[in-house]
């Protein structure tokens, strides 16, 4: 699936597409074809070729070579490239423009997991990790493409670290850019807001840059982190289709920007939008996964790869293939006047009717009677349930359900016992009136103290052994987005360093409990 020739030229390629890249006289690496399979990739011709004008500026001095026109894997600002970058920030120096240059190459049938990020699995695959480096600046950039056998899908990072002896800071830090040649493109993307989520809008490629993003602390309903080019008049069942999307839950941003002489450049990542991470000697900085997807057959081969992809490599295997339990859900029937006595009368009305599971929403933690107080008290209500939650999952149990819990575990509310033992764990601008959404607040989950606090509070409940899924609500996005752990100069890190937590809690809990079915409400 991966071929490398002695003069630096790559090929991924399988059944679904093939795609080329290789390293320049000048030492940067290029994108030289994307597109159906090819018989001898190697021998690609590049699909993106250039006619000298005027006012143009020469990399280096390099006679007709100018990257504004060239196609780039991992493209940098200020070396005659003026479209929007990969990677771009500060040196100490307080300069921002970056050259990146081959070093080194490997290629290997195991595919490297991502350090604190979720990311899909190898297996009947090939990774490709291909090495630059900024030798002024001591930055060197591990640029990782892995290609499966099965499917038309193309995943990739990047791994960024500091070789230098002094902090780097990072502005633009993108998972992906796809480059593709002059032609008539349209967009597809998804909009929407809370409860009329995947809105589809098509459009031509306007000429500039179109973006979708979110600054809200997640990738939220406004826009799903997906974006699709496709030529001019694609349908379900014909035509080139190019795909992203991001194996990522926080601020991101995809763009696709038709530059001045009509080449197509998609950009996938983090927003650069309030970001700046600043990569000390010795320090590195992992990018989100990004998946992209070549469909030659239109949008339904797309859909249909992406939906068996993220069943083979991202759903958790013990759950691939198997049914979702149908349930009952105490929340319209009872809201917060919920009681144990209740549940169990839901219980028998569940069994009644066929469903296989009752699932406890919110309303039966300590304090909890209306949605202004409590969240972030995750102890059962001693009057409402005064056999506790262990025993009434034992209960529902022994009546042939399955359990259910819902919890709302990165959100606080001011009225609550947690908050006035620990105010500084909330999100927080020092001097500001916090906002609120849905009379809460946003927990500082950046802070190993915090997700060891709601590792321990679901913990203690699920290790009752009764219960079988968790409803993990989110419902409020994050604002006075500051962290009272984080130094001054770190405070633009605050988002990421959240969902670093985010992921770090998820896959404690997920591997102490495998055989609990969790399930993501968070529009």
């Amino acid at each position: 699936m991966i071929t490398a020739s002695d003069t630096l030229t790559f090929a991924l390629s399988n059944r679904f597409f093939s795609y080329v890249l290789r390293v320049s006289d000048a030492g940067l690496l290029e994108q030289v074809y994307y597109g159906d399979p090819l018989d001898a990739p190697l021998n690609a011709p590049v699909h993106q070729r250039c006619v000298e004008r005027g006012a143009m500026t020469d990399f280096e001095g390099r006679s007709d070579y100018n990257l504004n026109v060239t196609p780039q894997e991992y493209p940098c600002f200020g070396s005659s490239d003026y479209r929007a970058p990969a990677l771009h920030g500060r040196s100490a120096s307080g300069h921002s423009g970056f050259v990146l240059r081959y070093v080194s190459h490997e290629i290997t049938k195991h595919k490297p997991s991502l350090a604190s990020l979720p990311s899909a699995r190898g297996g009947e695959s090939e990774t490709l990790i291909v090495t630059l480096k900024d030798a002024l600046i001591g930055l060197t950039v591990a640029l990782s493409y892995t290609v499966y056998q099965n499917f038309g899908v193309l995943a990739r990072s990047a791994l960024i670290k500091n070789t230098g002896d002094a902090p780097i800071d990072l502005q633009h830090v993108h998972s992906t850019c796809i480059e593709l040649p002059v032609d008539t493109y349209e967009l597809l993307h998804l909009h929407g807001s809370w409860s009329r989520e995947f809105n589809a809008q098509r459009m031509p490629m306007p000429a500039g840059r179109f973006i979708i993003d979110s600054a809200r602390g997640a990738s939220s309903a406004a826009h799903h982190p997906f974006m699709a080019v496709m030529e001019a008049g694609a349908s379900e069942t014909h035509g080139r289709v190019y795909a992203v999307s991001l194996v990522y839950s926080g601020n991101y941003c995809i763009s696709a920007e038709q530059g001045e002489l009509g080449h197509t450049r998609v950009l996938a990542g983090i927003n650069p939008f309030d970001f700046n991470w600043t990569l000390e000697p010795g320090a590195q900085f992992q990018t989100p996964e990004a998946v992209q997807l070549y469909s030659s057959r239109g949008l339904r081969a797309m859909s249909h790869m992406w939906h068996d992809f993220i069943r083979e490599k991202i759903s958790p295997p013990q759950f691939k293939g198997v049914p979702r339990p149908s349930y009952l859900n105490s929340w319209e029937a009872a809201y917060f006047d919920i009681t144990e006595r209740k549940t169990l009368e839901l219980a028998d009305h569940a069994r009644a009717i066929g469903a296989q599971m009752l699932v406890l929403d919110d309303g039966w933690f300590e304090g909890r009677n209306d949605p202004s107080t409590s969240l972030g008290d995750w102890t059962a209500d001693a009057k409402r349930f005064p056999s506790g939650i262990g025993n009434l999952a034992r209960k529902i149990s022994k009546k042939g359900l399955k359990f259910g819990l819902w919890f709302e575990p990165e959100m606080v509310s001011p009225k609550s016992q947690l908050y006035k033992d620990h105010p500084d764990w909330a999100l927080q601008i020092p001097g500001r009136t916090p906002s609120l959404g849905r009379n809460q607040l946003t927990l500082d989950l950046s802070r190993r103290e915090v997700t060891d606090y709601i590792y321990d509070s679901l913990d203690a409940l699920l290790s009752c052994g009764n219960i079988d899924y968790v409803k993990w609500d989110m419902n409020r996005n994050m604002s006075e987005v500051g962290s009272a752990s984080l130094p001054l100069h770190q405070q633009p890190e605050t988002a990421h360093r959240y969902m670093l937590g985010l992921y770090g809690l998820l896959e404690r809990l997920t591997r102490a409990y495998p055989q609990v079915l969790f399930e993501n409400c968070a529009s």
